[in-house]
C-alpha cells in the first residue's frame, strides 16, 4: 500500500520544505483564490472559508 499524498493548495515553498523535511510527500496545486478578510469576518471563520475555497478549488 502506498503512502497518501497531502495536496497542497498554496504554492508556499516554505510550507512544501517543511513537510518534505519531515517525509511528507506532497503535490502542489496553487489556487487562485481572494484571500481578503470579509467585513466583520472573524479569524476562525477566515481561515475556515479560505481552506474550503483551496480544498475546492484544488480537487480533481
Amino acid at each position: 500500500m502506498t503512502a497518501p499524498v497531502l495536496c497542497l493548495a498554496s504554492a508556499s515553498p516554505r510550507r512544501r520544505d517543511l513537510l518534505a523535511s519531515i517525509g511528507v510527500p506532497v503535490t502542489v496545486h496553487p489556487c487562485d483564490i481572494d484571500e481578503t478578510p470579509l467585513v466583520g469576518e472573524s479569524p476562525h471563520a477566515y481561515v475556515q472559508r479560505l481552506a474550503v475555497a483551496k480544498a475546492e478549488a484544488a480537487a480533481p
